[in-house]
C-alpha cells in the first residue's frame, strides 16, 4: 500500500512537471525565438538531459536520452543556447547538477542545433495541504 502511495505520488510529480513545461513554454511564445507556431525551431520532450563539458567547463553536447522524435541523441549547443531552471537561466556549471532530470529542449530545424534547454522546477516539500 505504502509503495502504491509512493508510485503515485511520484506519478503526480512528473505530470505535474510535464503540465508545467507546457506552460512555461507557451508562456515565453511571444518572443521570436520561442514561437510555438515558428516552422524553423521544434521542442521535444526529454526523459533524461544531460550536459557534456570539456575540460574547460564549457558545453559542447546536450544528451536527449528517452526522445524517440529528437533528431539525435547527442545535439550540439548554439553558442547562445539558454539554460532555463523554472523561469530563470542557469549557468552550465549549475545546469550539470540536473543531470537526468526531464526537459524540454528546443531544435534548430535548420542546423539541428539546441537553442534552448527547458528544466523544471520541482519542490519536493510536498504537494500543498498535505500534513
Amino acid at each position: 500500500m505504502a509503495n502504491a502511495c509512493r508510485w503515485s505520488k511520484g506519478l503526480v510529480a512528473l505530470v505535474l512537471a510535464s503540465v508545467f513545461m507546457v506552460f512555461t513554454l507557451a508562456s515565453h511564445a511571444e518572443s521570436k525565438k520561442m514561437s510555438l507556431t515558428n516552422p524553423d525551431y521544434e521542442a521535444f520532450e526529454v526523459s533524461a538531459v544531460g550536459f557534456v563539458v570539456n575540460e574547460n567547463g564549457e558545453l559542447v553536447q546536450v544528451s536527449a536520452k528517452g526522445c524517440p522524435r529528437c533528431p539525435a541523441e547527442l545535439l550540439l549547443p548554439k553558442r547562445d543556447m539558454e539554460i532555463v531552471l523554472g523561469e530563470e537561466s542557469i549557468s552550465v556549471k549549475e545546469a550539470v547538477r540536473y543531470q537526468g532530470s526531464f526537459a524540454l529542449v528546443t531544435v534548430e530545424h535548420q542546423t539541428g542545433m539546441v537553442m534552448d534547454v527547458w528544466l523544471p522546477e520541482i519542490h519536493t516539500g510536498g504537494m500543498e495541504g498535505e500534513k
